[in-house]
């Protein structure tokens, strides 16, 4: 967007879109406002459902986990457990056939009162011996030997734990209750008997399996005292990243009975909501993805995307029509000035509206007319002036060093070197070749410019024989740019004439040219003798003298004026001296 353009924009146009702005945003507050309520009216419903299903999950764990403790107490009361923890080294083995049945009747009635124990014992750690449902009369595995050796009792006599045990003839994951009774002889405690209770975790599994919420939702059980998960079977990885969270939550504020958190699985976000019961030390924690529970508010956020978008095109629609009766007519205004500043004066805007801006475009169309009339009467007269001043300058590069290349080719000729003679009178040929036959043309492409003073030095290599060398770096790429004809030649004998034939010793030329942005940047640089300050300042303004032409410096002002008559200000010859001596001479030309 140009300055016009610009300084429009802010003009009108902001003005009609501020207006339009104020009128429309009081209207998306209210909106916005209503909708944020009814989002957290229905996310504080679907959490107060939501936590109302985790008391009720909870409520059943705790009152069933209160009975297997009741069966425990049952047991530890039972007289027939008493006698055989005491008595049984004295018992008489049919005596303990007709316990060990009783207590087998007891069991079978206290599991088929429960729905969770599906396992139950009674270890004698004096006597090996379990009492099992499932195993009946059995010796007290090692492992659970040491266990009870081992056992820290700091906490308390009423352990739960969670291992592995044979139920249903298959290895299952299962929560022990263990109840130890102790008895003190001699000042010394030591275990009695211990009940045992074993619930299968498949039975939670398949508890939070059936616990739906939603479509998708699942739960999961958390022990934060043993750091235990117990999680539905398909939901392995999500499970652990809840309870990952839990630990943290944990961790952090452990008095927390209840909360919710957010986090990413699967590419969507999913809410967590978990609530602990305080006499299991258990926490429930249920995760939904957050869609299905803000399902509710999706129509009314769609109501607001469809209200937003209907706004957004009255908005456009507004906007186009200011466009096409305001802005559009500046924009042609502007343009037009545009191309005034770029030097068409030729330019005219159509007056076919009629409305207001007809007139500013007939006054616009007056204006360029008269300019572009004081233009022919003064500018272009100028301008002629400089082109006749191009001409003449063109005229006066001659090559006046014919007569040393003459009398170079007499001398050879004496001393019968035919083929330095074929050498230099092709270099001859080319160079005179490329003055005549190029001499109507104003400019020239780069590479036949460097072709052109390559022939130069060819010659001036064959009349100095070895106190000459030259490189020529030049991109080819480069070779199609036009330049103005005679242009580096003059440079080259510039380096000739006050360099070479000053002093006999070698001299080094190098010819370079390279594109900078939209730059060429054409030079000549030497190992000469170069100049001092003072000369190169002398130089340097005798450069920008731009009606008087100075006698010492005159190939280099003529190349620097016929530049910039052709490009402009910004382009000619640019002088400086290397730090290691010799002499630096760049031409800048556009590249375009």
């Amino acid at each position: 967007m140009n300055e016009g353009t610009t300084k429009g924009f802010r003009g009108v146009y902001a003005k009609l879109l501020l207006s339009f702005l104020a009128l429309t945003i009081p209207v998306y507050l209210i909106v916005l406002s209503f909708l944020s309520s009814a989002i957290t009216t229905v996310k504080e419903r679907i959490t107060n459902s939501v936590f109302s299903e985790i008391d009720r999950l909870l409520t059943g764990l705790e009152t069933d986990l209160e009975r297997v403790k009741l069966f425990q107490l049952m047991l530890k009361n039972d007289e027939n457990v008493q006698y055989l923890a005491t008595a049984q080294g004295v018992i008489p083995d049919y005596d303990k056939i007709s316990l060990y049945k009783e207590l087998q009747s007891k069991f079978d009635l206290i599991v088929s009162n429960s729905s969770f124990i599906d396992d139950l014992a009674i270890d004698f750690p004096d006597f090996d011996l379990r009492l099992s449902y499932l195993s009946g009369r059995t010796s007290i595995p090692m492992e659970d030997l040491k266990q009870y050796e081992n056992e820290d009792f700091s906490d308390g006599w009423l352990k739960m734990s969670y291992s592995q045990a044979e139920l249903d003839r298959r290895l299952s994951d299962v929560l022990t209750y263990k109840m130890y009774m102790k008895t003190t002889r001699g000042g010394v405690t030591k275990i009695h008997y211990v009940l045992r209770m074993n619930i299968g975790l498949d039975k939670f599994r398949k508890l939070l399996q059936d616990f739906k919420v939603g479509q998708s939702g699942s739960a999961l059980i958390y022990d934060r005292k043993h750091g235990f998960l117990i999680e539905p079977a398909n939901r392995g990885e999500l499970s652990r990243l809840v309870s990952a969270r839990l630990q943290e939550q944990d961790s952090f504020n452990s008095s927390a009975a209840e909360g919710q958190f957010n986090l990413r699985y699967d590419k969507q976000k999913t809410t967590v909501l978990y609530r602990t019961s305080e006499a299991l030390d258990w926490t429930v924690a249920v995760f939904v993805p957050e869609k299905e529970i803000m399902g509710e508010v999706h129509g009314r956020q769609m109501g607001l995307i469809l209200l937003i978008g209907i706004t957004l095109i009255s908005v456009a629609g507004f906007s186009y029509v200011i466009y096409r009766q305001i802005h559009k007519p500046i924009r042609v205004l502007f343009n037009a000035m545009r191309h005034v500043e770029r030097d068409r004066y030729d330019t005219r805007i159509p007056t076919r509206r009629n409305d207001e801006f007809d007139y500013i475009y007939t006054r616009f169309n007056q204006m360029i007319q008269r300019i572009e009339t004081l233009i022919q009467r003064d500018y272009l007269q100028q301008i002629r002036i400089k082109q006749s001043e191009l001409k003449q300058l063109q005229t006066q590069i001659n090559p006046h060093f014919l007569y040393n290349c003459f009398y170079i080719i007499y001398r050879m000729s004496k001393d019968r070197e035919n083929e330095a003679i074929a050498k230099m009178s092709e270099y001859l040929g080319k160079y005179y070749q490329f003055i005549t036959y190029k001499s109507g043309m104003d400019e020239v492409s780069l590479a036949e410019e460097v072709e052109h003073s390559v022939a130069y030095l060819s010659i001036q290599q064959i009349r100095f024989e070895d106190q000459l060398t030259y490189t020529v770096e030049v991109d080819p790429a480069l070779g199609d740019i036009p330049v103005p004809r005679l242009i580096l030649q003059p440079l080259v004998e510039n380096v000739i004439v006050h360099a070479l034939e000053t002093r006999p010793e070698n001299i080094s030329m190098t010819i370079h040219a390279q594109r900078v942005e939209n730059v060429l940047e054409l030079s000549v640089e030497d190992d000469g003798p170069g100049a001092d300050e003072q000369a190169i300042r002398k130089l340097l303004q005798d450069l920008e003298l731009e009606h008087e032409h100075p006698a010492s410096s005159f190939a280099l002002w003529n190349i620097h004026w016929r530049i910039r008559y052709k490009y402009g200000p910004d382009y000619g010859i640019v002088i400086r001296h290397p730090e290691y001596g010799g002499f630096h001479i760049t031409i800048r030309l556009p590249a375009d």
